[in-house]
């Protein structure tokens, strides 16, 4: 049976946790200080809303445990946690390489659909391509650049 045929599975944290120490807990929390007294300073309301947004957001992921991510791949389908994902669904992949950690991107064909993303083990790789690449096209430079920031800072 040839590689791309043969279905495989994967159990993956659904991210790198990094811990995050009290300096990094000290900096942002400044930094949000900072631009509050701004916000008020200045009487600017939208600016508040997006602190309060941004500090949310980074703090839940210094407070978030990682799930376990339960995936199979076949040359059909995503199963992810027993949500079944068509690749039918998808226009193209991308492997994305984060520092150490391989993210697979999956493309949705809908122009409002946002890509589905799961990590890789890195022995993984070249056999997720062989699954992929008969039925989904492989891109590179895709995702977008918040993605990247993401990876970059929170990743």
């Amino acid at each position: 049976m040839p590689e791309e045929s043969k279905p495989m599975s994967w159990e993956i944290l659904e991210y790198h946790e990094h811990p995050k120490g009290f300096y990094w807990h000290l900096f942002w929390g400044v930094i949000l200080a900072l631009g509050a007294v701004y916000a008020i300073m200045s009487r600017d309301f939208l600016f508040g809303v997006i602190l309060i947004i941004a500090g949310l957001f980074a703090f839940r992921i210094a407070f978030e445990e990682p799930k376990e991510l339960s995936c199979r791949l076949d040359m059909h389908r995503v199963i992810v946690n027993e949500t079944e994902y068509p690749l039918s669904r998808f226009s193209s992949f991308e492997i994305y390489r984060s520092h150490n950690a391989f993210i697979l991107y999956l493309f949705s064909k809908h122009l409002a659909g946002t890509p589905l993303i799961l990590p890789l083990h890195h022995e993984d790789v070249e056999r997720v391509r062989a699954i992929l690449k008969p039925h989904l096209q492989e891109v590179q430079h895709q995702i977008s650049f918040l993605d990247e920031l993401y990876h970059a800072f929170w990743h």
